[in-house]
């Protein structure tokens, strides 16, 4: 599988710069897109148990849609569509 990040420059960014640009465990929104029902609903189960804000999908067009009239933006998409 693949992760993706934002690039990051290299000179004059700390630990502690980064620290403070990306949510920590059991911070930030989850947009989880799954499409086995059983698998969907063990891992948000999972996500929000540990904390974290979870939306869910059953497919790609749901999740666009999710993405699209999210209020705020989402700190990851998790998928193995």
């Amino acid at each position: 599988f693949r992760l993706y990040f934002p690039a990051v420059p290299h000179e004059g960014v700390t630990p502690h710069d980064l620290e403070s640009a990306v949510p920590g465990p059991g911070r930030g929104r989850i947009l989880l897109v799954e499409d086995d029902p059983v698998v969907r609903r063990l891992t948000s189960r999972i996500l929000v148990q540990a904390g974290y804000e979870v939306t869910e999908a059953g497919n790609g067009v749901e999740g666009l849609h999710h993405a699209r009239e999210a209020r705020r933006p989402f700190d990851l998409l998790l998928t193995d569509l």
